[in-house]
């Protein structure tokens, strides 16, 4: 599988993604952040409220025709804190 680059382009389209689907932070993470290309894009994301699975697909869908035709990994981060319990 060829090496992949994220170009100027499909960054400014990742933020307007973020944007729309009002994600706090994207953080692009992996063998792509580390040495500038890999063979796929990962990609952790904190949205700003709860979200549904549909949600979730809708994003995927989208970020893997941003990045088309390479595969796209995304993770769902929360602001909530593992045995973190709000009184």
């Amino acid at each position: 599988m060829p090496d992949v680059t994220v170009s100027t382009e499909q960054q400014q389209a990742l933020a307007e993604l973020a944007r729309s689907h009002r994600w706090r932070l994207v953080v692009l993470c992996g063998s792509t952040a580390r040495a500038g290309k890999g063979r796929d894009v990962d990609l952790a994301v904190l949205p700003s409220g709860d979200v549904s699975l549909m949600e979730q697909g809708g994003w995927q869908a989208r970020l893997e025709a941003l990045f088309a035709p390479k595969p796209v990994e995304v993770v769902r981060r929360s602001t909530q804190r593992r045995g973190h319990r709000n009184a």
